[in-house]
């Protein structure tokens, strides 16, 4: 594993808030320039083992704000931009035309992007608008933190700094579903890839479990002009859970007693040094994993307003959730990663799937997943089969990393910071074992009009682990 922090000006030394893929070279990145910039990635040889230069290709210039966050379609087709001009603009390659909404600025540069070819530019496709519900402008223009796709890409949901999720649809711009149950600004919002539920995660120090409800095929053939999706209901608010405690050992080591549980707060306050809250769902769905969890000792004897993050006795940690457990409303954890140095502030999986080696992996799936987790100062990354991290990547940048993103191979992690660069992560291919084809238990959901289908749940609740663990 080679990490490499590239060393150009990306936007201008402003921040970088966002980054992500397009095919094996094409990268996008997003920042406090108010630009989405489009770059390839040249390598040293077939291995991918390093980038060895960076060619500028174009800017996108359309947002009037800082652009927080871009993710592409299941597809690689439509990328999907927004910031704090509250817009969400949806990009896509057209034939060129005088009547396009390019938004390239001057610093542009060929519009044949990653070979797309000269006939053929990036426009604006859509145009939403994140304060407008039912077409109509309810409220001053509202910050948006993240957006996540559905998994059809039909459907776009964003949080805000509003306190609020809301679900577009594509296809004509319009707010299909509204909810406002946050607190405080909402930072991180993830979509079920069973098309089940939405999850987002506040400042407020919680996360909210949304059931996607649908409207039956009886009520979509009786009302033509009735969108499918009829409203977001929430299943479960998660912000306090009991936990088992840790203290010292004699020796200086850690122990973990799992025979005393305690309720407390699972996720860091708005004290928290970042902006973004990205959490996750694993490409089958079995998984939801959380950042920005918190682990407090037995002598943690502080308020539960007070910083978290600068309080010794509390540990920074992960948090895993089984679909079980979403599906029960459990707000106890199923599975605690603790013990990071700082904050971890974004989650991304590995899209691959890969073939089991332990015998008894802590989380019980037929395959094993591989996700990578960004902290304010480095990067961990993780597997389905042991709870202990394959590698920790630091010391790449100054500043709090905001974003993560996988190539669709698997072989390149990049991770973007407020410090104005992003760093490249190659990964050997061997590193995570061998990879197989999608299992046939892990289904593309087909939404064509019809309420999904809901198939059994690969995972349960994952047992409590009887002994306590030393960590050393």
């Amino acid at each position: 594993m080679d990490a490499n922090n590239l060393q150009i000006y990306w936007h201008e030394s402003q921040p970088v808030y966002g980054v992500c893929f397009r095919g094996e070279d094409g990268l996008f990145t997003a920042g406090g320039d108010n630009k989405v910039r489009m770059w390839r990635l040249n390598f040293g040889g077939a291995s991918r083992r390093k980038v060895e230069t960076i060619d500028f290709l174009a800017s996108l210039t359309l947002h009037e704000q800082a652009v927080n966050v871009i993710r592409f379609d299941h597809r690689g087709e439509v990328l999907a931009s927004a910031g704090d001009d509250g817009q969400v603009l949806l990009w896509r390659l057209e034939e060129k035309s005088a009547n396009n909404i390019t938004g390239f600025g001057d610093d542009a540069g060929a519009s044949e992007e990653a070979g797309s070819g000269e006939d053929k530019e990036w426009v604006v496709w859509k145009r939403i608008r994140s304060n407008a519900v039912n077409n109509e402008v309810v409220s001053g223009p509202s910050e948006v933190y993240d957006v996540c796709w559905s998994p059809d890409d039909k459907y776009i949901v964003t949080a805000s700094i509003d306190n609020s999720v809301k679900v577009f649809n594509v296809s004509n711009g319009n707010c299909v579903a509204y909810v406002k149950d946050h607190n405080h600004y909402v930072q991180g919002v993830t979509w079920d890839p069973q098309n089940e539920f939405i999850v987002s995660q506040s400042v407020d120090r919680s996360i909210n479990v949304y059931e996607i409800q649908f409207n039956t095929p009886a009520e979509l053939k009786a009302m033509p002009n009735l969108d499918r999706i009829r409203r977001l209901r929430l299943r479960n608010r998660v912000v306090k859970g009991e936990l088992p405690q840790i203290s010292a050992g004699s020796d200086g080591s850690v122990l973990v007693n799992h025979s005393v549980l305690k309720t407390s707060y699972l996720f860091h306050n708005e004290t928290l040094p970042s902006f973004f809250r990205r959490l996750v769902m694993s490409p089958c769905g079995s998984l939801l994993v959380v950042p920005t969890g918190i682990f407090k000792s037995t002598q943690a004897d502080v308020a539960e307003s007070q910083s978290s993050s600068a309080n010794p006795e509390v540990n920074n940690a992960i948090y895993i959730y089984t679909r079980a457990s979403l599906k029960q409303a459990h707000n106890k954890p199923d599975v605690c990663l603790p013990f990071l140095n700082k904050p971890a502030i974004a989650v991304a999986f590995n899209q691959n799937y890969y073939k089991l080696q332990a015998e008894k992996p802590y989380i019980d799936l037929p395959y094993k997943l591989v996700f990578a987790v960004a902290t304010t100062n480095q990067v961990l990354f993780y597997d389905t089969e042991s709870p202990e991290p394959i590698s920790i990547v630091s010391n790449l940048h100054y500043t709090p990393l905001t974003d993560i993103a996988w190539s669709a191979k698997g072989d390149m992690v990049m991770v973007s910071s407020t410090d104005g660069f992003c760093s490249a992560i190659s990964i050997d291919s061997t590193l995570f074992g061998e990879q197989i084809d999608r299992p046939a238990s892990v289904k593309e959901v087909k939404t064509e009009d019809e309420e999904p289908k809901r198939k059994l749940d690969i995972v349960n609740i994952l047992p409590v682990r009887k002994k306590a663990k030393e960590v050393k």
